[in-house]
């Protein structure tokens, strides 16, 4: 089978969805893993620990949470200064504001990952040649979850870290209760 990511080389090695880098040890039993080429595999380690270090620490804000980040977030910043470096960067203050400043291009490809591993999980089909629009929120901030999503698919097996719903288009990704993707596939 070719890889779910870029349909394009041998799925030769396994991928983790949702990924190991947001979830808590012990991992859960039942992890799921996809079909991916190894170059593919290797391209999203540093986007997801971005992504983890971003999301688990600047916007989720539960104990489960602040464990993952007490944990494997401090101990990746130990080791390597530079990413504790550029997530402290992101801080910043206007007008008397703080905000926080993302790449959101690498927040968006990881998501997209996830939506396709997950797709491929629970349908058993390829997303090819799609377009996601994607939008990122606080929980507490949240835009209206569209409509489409009241009646579908749900599964807790990651909570409270990860949870997600879906229908044939639509997607809801939230990470530790807190913070959410929603997405639309345009195909």
């Amino acid at each position: 089978m070719n890889c779910i990511y870029c349909n394009d080389k041998e799925g030769n090695t396994r991928d983790h969805v949702p990924p190991k880098a947001i979830l808590r040890r012990p991992f859960p039993p039942n992890l799921w893993t996809v079909p991916c080429c190894e170059e593919c595999n290797a391209s999203f380690t540093l986007d997801e620990e971005y992504f983890r270090n971003m999301v688990i620490g600047m916007f989720c804000h539960t104990p489960e949470a602040s464990q993952l980040f007490d944990g494997p977030v401090s101990r990746a910043f130990e080791r390597r200064n530079h990413q504790e470096d550029v997530f402290w960067k992101t801080l910043d203050v206007d007008n008397g504001r703080p905000f926080v400043e993302i790449d959101q291009e690498r927040l968006d490809r990881v998501a997209r990952k996830i939506i396709k591993g997950l797709h491929f999980v629970v349908n058993q089909t390829l997303i090819t040649e799609a377009n996601h629009i994607l939008s990122f929120c606080e929980i507490e901030d949240s835009q209206e979850i569209p409509d489409s999503l009241e009646v579908v698919k749900f599964d807790d097996s990651f909570a409270p870290d990860f949870t997600f719903r879906n229908n044939a288009l639509d997607w809801q990704l939230v990470f530790f209760e807190s913070f959410q993707c929603l997405a639309k596939i345009e195909i």
